[in-house]
């Protein structure tokens, strides 16, 4: 996370929550806004969100961790790269799903998060 204020945090952005999709209607402007509260044992909470019609709709949030993470040595991340789909091949919402549980992070309508219903959301990972 990184920002005027702050800097880079090099901290962990935990508990990430997708509410809301941002919409770009064609030939309008959007502020596109992040409000960083301190927690009182370090860290922060963030929240991005757009004004319309003076009304905030809030689009995402999360938690930055007190402490810093510590960087990944490229090795690993290359060990993670091999591991990943190969390009251009699509993934559906159950493996999305089931990949996420595996990290401990569940998502999709089994744990009540708010997302698209089974079989309609589609991911592709990205061509070379």
């Amino acid at each position: 996370m990184q920002d005027a204020v702050q800097g880079h945090a090099r901290s962990a952005v935990r508990d990430l929550r997708l509410l809301a999709p941002l919409e770009l209607p064609a030939e309008t402007v959007t502020a596109l806004t992040t409000r960083w509260r301190p927690r009182p044992g370090g860290g922060a909470e963030v929240e991005v969100f757009t004004v319309v019609g003076g009304e905030e709709n809030i689009h995402a949030t999360a938690v930055v961790a007190a402490e810093r993470e510590p960087l990944v040595p490229v090795s690993e991340l290359a060990e993670l790269d091999a591991t990943l789909a190969p390009a251009g091949q699509q993934i559906d919402d159950e493996d999305i799903y089931t990949d996420l549980a595996s990290v401990g992070r569940p998502q999709g309508p089994a744990c009540g998060c708010c997302c698209a219903p089974p079989g309609t959301a589609t991911a592709w990972s990205p061509a070379s």
